[in-house]
């Protein structure tokens, strides 16, 4: 079985495929493949990840909490990339918060931090909007494919 981190980004990006504005262009990388998809779309990635023992014995029980990144890439010409990564993060918003345990590999999971860029350089403006959530999970300290 694969880790959880694996297993929570697999969750992730199927709540998130089939979203209105996005729809398949959904991609487990921390890079977009703007030669392999059109626009607009989402990465989801994780980026750090604290450890905290949770319980005395062999094995011992570990919590995680996980930094999950979900960005998502618009591009328009020089107006309306702002709103269309709103629409985007409202999308995201509101799926990720129908499974606030991701189908059980987690205890908890909230939107911690959003960030929004836009790069007006080149032909068309692109812009990314940057969600990430906390995730907090449990495992077997010697089984991390595995969800307590």
């Amino acid at each position: 079985m694969s880790h959880l981190r694996q297993q929570i980004r697999e969750r992730a990006a199927t709540r998130l495929t089939g979203l209105s504005t996005t729809g398949s262009n959904v991609f487990q990388s921390r890079t977009y493949p703007l030669e392999r998809a059109s626009l607009p779309g989402i990465c989801i990635f994780t980026n750090e990840e604290t450890s905290e023992i949770q319980s005395q014995g062999n094995p011992r029980n570990v919590q995680k909490i996980l930094s999950l990144s979900i960005q998502g890439f618009a591009t328009q010409g020089f107006t309306g990339v702002d709103d269309t990564l709103d629409t985007i993060s409202k999308e995201i918003e509101i799926a990720m918060q129908g499974d606030i345990n991701l189908n059980n590999l987690a205890q908890d999971s909230y939107l911690s931090e959003t960030s929004i860029s836009i790069s007006g350089e080149g032909e068309k403006e692109i812009g990314s909007v940057t969600l990430t959530y906390t995730v907090i999970y449990q495992h077997a300290e010697n089984n991390p494919g595995a969800a307590l």
